[in-house]
């Protein structure tokens, strides 16, 4: 399995918005996927403005084929209008 973890700057005043586009279009669409495992939205406790996606896939050409899919070529824009700054971190299970 691949964990990717994704980690985003949001505006308090956008997360509402943010967290609906998340939702119902941007994980629904993942979701579609083969290899697809699971994903989730979490916001630390100690930030008003970050969140993390954690992103779980069967394996690395399953992610790699979400990344590449006209889906994510037509969402990914939109998740940057929400937070110009992303970064990724792939981290796999141990235990």
């Amino acid at each position: 399995m691949i964990v990717r973890e994704v980690s985003l700057k949001v505006a308090p005043d956008r997360r509402a918005e943010f967290v609906s586009f998340w939702s119902l279009e941007y994980r629904q669409a993942m979701s579609t996927m083969a290899g697809f495992v699971g994903a989730r939205l979490l916001k630390p406790v100690d930030s008003d403005d970050e969140l993390q996606m954690i992103l779980e896939f069967r394996g690395e050409e399953e992610a790699a084929a979400w990344r590449a899919s006209p889906e994510h070529a037509r969402l990914g824009p939109r998740l940057k209008a929400f937070s110009p700054t992303v970064s990724v971190r792939v981290l796999t299970p141990l235990a």
